[in-house]
């Protein structure tokens, strides 16, 4: 089985209502038209840069097998700035 990884990024809307996993999802079938299966949150990291407010973008990662191989699916969503 092969295995593939892409880089999602998005920013929450207010659809998602504040939750980031609905936002990986929205973004996974935007993006690549992907159905994301269990996802785990990794992390985040905060953004500082001159003249603009500081914020987060979050890491989180879903996986999903299919007949082509294993996909790995790592997102990125900016929760300000």
């Amino acid at each position: 089985m092969t295995a593939f990884s892409t880089l999602l990024d998005g920013t929450p809307e207010p659809e998602d209502d504040g939750d980031l996993v609905a936002t990986l999802v929205r973004e996974a079938f935007e993006e690549n038209q992907i159905r994301v299966g269990p996802t785990a949150y990794l992390g985040y990291q905060e953004v500082h840069r001159p003249g603009r407010a500081r914020y987060a973008q979050v890491r989180m990662a879903s996986s999903r097998s299919s007949r082509r191989g294993r996909l790995i699916l790592m997102a990125a969503a900016s929760t300000g700035g």
